[in-house]
């Protein structure tokens, strides 16, 4: 089980439902987790265990959204609530890179779970 998440701008930009997590039978292996690839500037869902994860469309090395290289982390630090936790990977609740715009104005929001 995991959690659904959207991503979404004030640009206009808007990725979604993005599965979460894993299932009953891959938990073990397979941690699908969103991240930005700078070769094709998108939103890719990708493997978080996986060694040595690519991009599906131009094989590039995307960067998870859990780096704080794509955080707009406010000035008092990371907050505590998260809007997006599955095992060791955490969203806090920030304004991320938006592969739209480029601006660092993108926000996950919490869509509920699935089976």
């Amino acid at each position: 089980m995991g959690m659904m998440l959207m991503a979404r701008c004030a640009c206009g930009y808007m990725h979604g439902p993005i599965m979460q997590g894993g299932g009953f039978a891959t938990f073990t292996t397979k941690d699908m987790e969103p991240a930005y690839c700078e070769g094709c500037r998108a939103l890719v869902v990708l493997n978080y265990m996986a060694r040595r994860p690519r991009c599906p469309d131009c094989g590039g090395r995307p960067v998870f959204y859990n780096d704080p290289s794509l955080q707009d982390v406010p000035a008092c630090g990371t907050p505590e609530r998260s809007v997006g936790q599955w095992g060791r990977f955490v969203l806090p609740d920030v304004k991320y890179l938006c592969p739209l715009c480029g601006e660092m104005s993108m926000r996950f929001e919490d869509w509920g779970s699935w089976d």
